[in-house]
């Protein structure tokens, strides 16, 4: 389709006073529109026509994880930031003029390498729990009593004191290494040791219990040595 310009008229209106423009209008009016010229323009490819084209394929780079022991489970840091690899390939095609591939020669071709990602990781456990064992003296008692037969001052020690011992477990609860919780499982064997001296005779007086966690009855048991002089 050929094109045609437009025609328009305008008109012009001044207005003058003692020669000094003092107004002016103009009206415009359209004769004839103006028409686009249409133009068809070929995209068929003719027979042997050169096309270049460019293939790219990506290659996904990988993760080298490197793992230590003193660090939590929860710790993560990327050491060397992954990128992808590509190769770019650029060939010249050949086509008919129905657009069918006649022939395919590489030109060039780019590789660029990929990039592992270095990652390293913590493995120690975040919470850890352990059996502490500890000992613990029992410290004795001292009772008077007064005995009228002796002189007013006068002290007869009829039993010597002697500290005790006891030993306890405890489930130890830990997180990031440091101490959350501590739980006692068992109080163990707890013995006292009761010297008597009376006169002649020294009387060793071995006390035995043990305390349970589930129950609080002591199982008691007596082992006693008599010396003479």
């Amino acid at each position: 389709q050929e094109g045609q310009d437009g025609l328009v008229t305008r008109t012009t209106i001044e207005v003058t006073h003692d020669g000094v423009l003092v107004d002016s209008q103009m009206n415009e009016s359209i004769l004839q529109e103006e028409m686009e010229r249409v133009v068809r323009v070929g995209t068929k490819i003719a027979p042997g026509t050169l096309q270049t084209v460019v293939v790219t394929t990506t290659t996904l780079h990988g993760t080298i994880q490197i793992t230590d022991a003193s660090l939590y489970e929860d710790y993560y840091e990327v050491n060397v930031v992954g990128t992808d690899g590509m190769q770019r390939t650029t060939y010249e095609v050949v086509l008919d003029n129905q657009g069918i591939e006649l022939s395919r020669t590489e030109v060039s071709t780019e590789v660029v390498e990929p990039v592992y990602e270095v990652v390293t990781v913590g493995t120690k456990p975040i919470h850890e729990s352990e059996i502490q064992t500890v000992e613990e003296t029992i410290a004795f008692t001292t009772e008077t009593r007064e005995n009228p037969e002796l002189a007013e001052g006068v002290r007869n020690v009829l039993q010597v004191g002697q500290n005790g011992l006891k030993t306890l477990t405890y489930d130890v609860a830990y997180q990031y290494g440091k101490e959350v919780s501590r739980e006692l499982v068992n109080e163990g064997n707890h013995y006292i040791i009761i010297v008597i001296f009376n006169g002649n005779c020294l009387f060793l007086l071995f006390y035995f219990f043990s305390c349970g966690q589930q129950s609080n009855e002591r199982n008691k048991r007596f082992v006693g040595f008599l010396y003479k002089r």
